[in-house]
């Protein structure tokens, strides 16, 4: 396994893109910010995602997010991340996520 993984020259660094950060959203709170945070330092593209198994369980993470993210993203000159809601019985998220 070492010859498989030995590596004699630098880093290449060429073609480097940012990544795309999908961020599973359940509340909005102080954790939910700085992940927002360091998700607007590492990538332009942000992606959230609610996955609730009641229909009313996001009403009101959906009512403020424009407010709470999107507002002072475009405000910063960011593109604004959407806030998308996925419904999933048990709240199952390995596979609303792959979808």
């Amino acid at each position: 396994m070492e010859k498989e993984i030995k590596l004699d020259g630098p880093i290449n660094l060429d073609s480097l893109e940012q990544p795309i950060v999908i961020m599973p959203v359940t509340e909005w709170n102080r954790i939910t910010a700085k992940a927002m945070r360091f998700a607007f330092a590492i990538s332009s593209e942000i992606h959230g995602i609610n996955i609730h198994a009641e229909e009313d369980e996001c009403h009101h993470l959906l009512s403020s997010w424009k407010e709470l993210v999107e507002a002072p993203a475009t405000r910063a000159g960011l593109p604004p991340p959407q806030l998308e809601v996925v419904a999933s019985s048990y709240r199952f998220i390995l596979h609303p996520l792959l979808q």
